[in-house]
């Protein structure tokens, strides 16, 4: 009876009856500052200022939740939620995942060891051969990393845990993304200042949100984020957001001789 009058009203005297917004819960990784981390209990970052607005753009009302990356793929694997971000789209994830056809950002991973001599050429991963090599448990670092058994890999909890592997001298290089090493080294300055140099990039790639085949919103839920990365785009605002995060512009060094 209720929805009948509404309707009334809206064909007698024009008023609408108010929309219902849709909702979705979305996992996200908590320690991959400043794309996306919890910060005072709630998740921060470039990349969910993107995933929000997006969604908001489209109507579409996103709660998101923090937890450690391992588990936030996890649960989306086997559909107990829509999705987690941030993934690489390689042979180890489009197996078991959805991927949206608009990237949420392109980031690189460079190759870190303890500050040297200035090397001749930058590293690539085919130089780490024989190397013990720090990775992040759980983290992707697209196929040629993944696939290779040239290089001893060492699996820390945290990016902080190998840098301090590195520092130690228990590791001879680590992979990480060069925002994430910007920000640790930042906030780490009397541990870690002039330690570090960058030698190489072993990749650089899109990353996205993972949505899960088995849930319920999984296939719409990445539909939607395509539509509303597609306004911010249009609109400007995904630029906006690049400016607020100082993402416009490429993170600071080279492969040679960068000391964060």
């Amino acid at each position: 009876m209720k929805r009948w009058v509404l309707l009334l009203l809206w064909a007698f005297y024009g008023v609408a009856p108010a929309r219902t917004a849709q909702t979705l819960t979305l996992a996200v990784e908590d320690d991959w500052f400043p794309y996306a981390a919890e910060r005072n209990g709630q998740p921060e970052g470039f990349v969910v200022d993107v995933v929000r607005e997006a969604y908001r753009a489209v109507g579409v009302d996103v709660t998101l939740k923090s937890m450690p990356y391992a588990r936030c793929m996890r649960v989306v694997r086997y559909g107990h939620m829509a999705g987690c971000f941030n993934s690489l789209k390689d042979a180890s994830t489009v197996r078991f995942y959805l991927f949206h056809n608009t990237p949420l950002f392109v980031a690189d991973i460079g190759i870190y060891r303890q500050t040297g001599a200035p090397l001749r050429r930058p590293l690539t991963v085919n130089s780490l051969e024989g190397k013990r090599v720090g990775l992040t448990n759980g983290y992707t670092y697209g196929d040629a990393v993944e696939r290779s058994v040239a290089f001893r890999k060492e699996y820390a909890l945290s990016d902080l845990q190998n840098l301090r592997k590195l520092a130690a001298g228990r590791l001879d290089y680590v992979l990480m993304y060069s925002r994430v090493m910007d920000h640790l080294v930042g906030s780490h300055v009397l541990e870690f200042r002039g330690r570090f140099q960058r030698v190489g990039t072993a990749i650089e790639n899109p990353l996205y949100v993972t949505f899960s085949p088995r849930h319920p919103q999984g296939e719409w839920a990445m539909e939607q984020l395509d539509a509303g990365l597609a306004v911010l785009h249009r609109s400007g605002r995904y630029h906006q957001l690049e400016q607020r995060w100082a993402f416009g512009k490429a993170s600071p060094g080279g492969w040679h001789g960068q000391r964060p």
